[in-house]
């Protein structure tokens, strides 16, 4: 199995797509988080959680390069509270054999379902919104 992650500081959340080794999709799970979280804390909220769906030996891949590389030991952490969830993240990894690869934005599935409820969600927004007083 191959699981692509996505977090979101937006009102979108986390995104989990879950495809075979063909492509195909199997699983597309939206998480929520709470407000206030850094773009890395979601992140690697997002990695987090494919990390315990994943089964032993599969492969996740993130568009975040700073926790992918984290995770790795490749780059230091310089914000004390995303240490322990670089901790959790390396040790559910490394417990059960799985990769952790980072991705170009536009090759996450994650990120492109994350993207298009952002999308969808704005333009609901847009509709709603009523002109009180248009400018001449």
């Amino acid at each position: 199995m191959i699981y692509y992650v996505d977090g979101s500081t937006s009102q979108a959340g986390n995104y989990i797509v879950v495809t075979d080794n063909l492509g195909n999709v199997l699983l597309f799970k939206k998480i929520n988080t709470k407000n206030g979280l850094t773009n890395n804390e979601t992140e690697y909220m997002a990695i987090i959680e494919g990390l315990q769906m994943a089964e032993m030996g599969s492969t996740i891949f993130s568009d975040s390069k700073i926790c992918v590389e984290q995770i790795a030991g490749n780059y230091k952490i310089k914000e004390e509270h995303l240490k322990t969830y670089q901790k959790k993240a390396f040790d559910i990894s490394k417990n059960k054999k799985i990769k952790i690869i980072w991705v170009e934005r536009e090759s996450n599935l994650a990120g492109y379902h994350l993207e298009k409820f952002i999308k969808t969600n704005a333009r609901k927004r847009y509709r709603k919104t009523k002109v009180i007083k248009k400018e001449k």
